[in-house]
């Protein structure tokens, strides 16, 4: 039984209808977090938002007031300043129950263009701690979040998905293990950039990373990985076969003009960042390869079976979520 009481309405863009060209036009810097968070503060239907952004989507969550038609695509339109008829047919929008099975299936990885990622549950969690740092979320939101972070771990716990090795980074690895490159340059230094730099000097591959001046104190650099200020990315581009670029910049950390100039260009480029952080058109440089978050595909076929292993314990999960709203329904009342 659904209960109502529990307002939960969802609008998302996703790689399932989106391609990257779309998906960036929606992606969230933390500057445009911070101001849609100040103009949903404003619109009194809203009790509550949280926005989730990474590469594989945009998503917003909103806790309502009672009987509201606040249409929440004209809402991500709004706040990411795109067109609502051009966009319209990217957006999904789900309520009731189906918004925490989906942020369920969302958090364990199962919604994924890596089938069961690993790293989608810390950034739903990481999500939900700026909105309540924004002071944007409610009760409601709140144990929604609560319980499908808690369905997340369980799943990660009991369900196995393919081999093991459910990340981005992963993906990378895949298609370097065989290569003859060895130097690489990644550029960022957030979970991605550092889980990539990680697992490539365990392969024996030659990496340095790129940090920003400023934030230098603040940064954790993997053991074995060298040190390069972001302003001397292209110098040391030089050195490198391979460049891997996952930053949240809202601008490209990898220009055409400026891989153009270099004496020696390196052979492969993977940019991991929505929106992207490499100029595609280095793709009009003879004898490099480029591969962008969705060219990493996901081979993995045998779904059917996990799939409902995950039902299982999502159901169990929602029977506890409405049992809390029928719980707080009555001291409502």
């Amino acid at each position: 039984m659904e209960v109502q009481v529990l307002n939960i309405v969802m609008v998302g863009i996703d790689h399932n209808l989106a391609d990257i060209f779309v998906r960036e036009k929606f992606s969230f810097t933390n500057k445009k977090l911070e101001d849609t968070y100040d103009y949903f503060r404003e619109i009194d239907e809203i009790l509550g938002s949280v926005i989730i952004s990474t590469c594989n989507r945009s998503e917003i969550y909103f806790s309502l007031e009672e009987e509201s038609e606040f249409d929440p695509f004209v809402a991500l339109c709004k706040v990411t300043n795109t067109d609502y008829e051009q966009f319209e047919q990217y957006g999904v929008i789900r309520t009731g129950e189906q918004v925490f099975e989906h942020l369920c299936l969302l958090s364990c990885g199962a919604k994924s263009k890596i089938w069961g990622e690993d790293q989608v549950i810390s950034q739903v969690k990481t999500a939900l701690t700026l909105a309540r740092e924004q002071k944007m979320t409610d009760a409601y939101l709140e144990v929604l979040f609560r319980f499908a972070v808690g369905c997340a771990k369980e799943v990660k716990t009991l369900v196995k998905f393919g081999q093991g090795k459910a990340s981005v980074a992963y993906k990378v690895m895949e298609q370097l293990e065989h290569s003859s490159l060895r130097r690489v340059l990644v550029i960022g230094n957030g979970e991605i950039g550092r889980l990539v730099a990680t697992l490539l000097i365990q392969h024996g591959f030659q990496t340095t990373m790129t940090l920003r001046q400023y934030k230098h104190s603040n940064n954790i650099v993997p053991e074995g990985c060298a040190v390069v200020n972001y302003e001397d990315r292209y110098h040391t581009m030089e050195e490198c076969d391979i460049v891997v670029s996952a930053t949240s910049s809202p601008h490209y950390t990898v220009e055409y003009n400026g891989v153009k100039k270099l004496r020696n260009i390196p052979k492969a480029f993977f940019d991991l960042a929505v929106p992207r952080d490499i100029e595609d058109k280095i793709t009009e440089i003879e004898h490099i390869q480029y591969f962008n978050i969705d060219s990493l595909e996901d081979n993995h076929l045998n779904k059917e079976k996990e799939l409902e292993q995950i039902q299982k314990i999502i159901e169990k999960h929602d029977e506890k979520l409405q049992k809390w709203c029928q719980f707080k329904e009555r001291v409502c009342v």
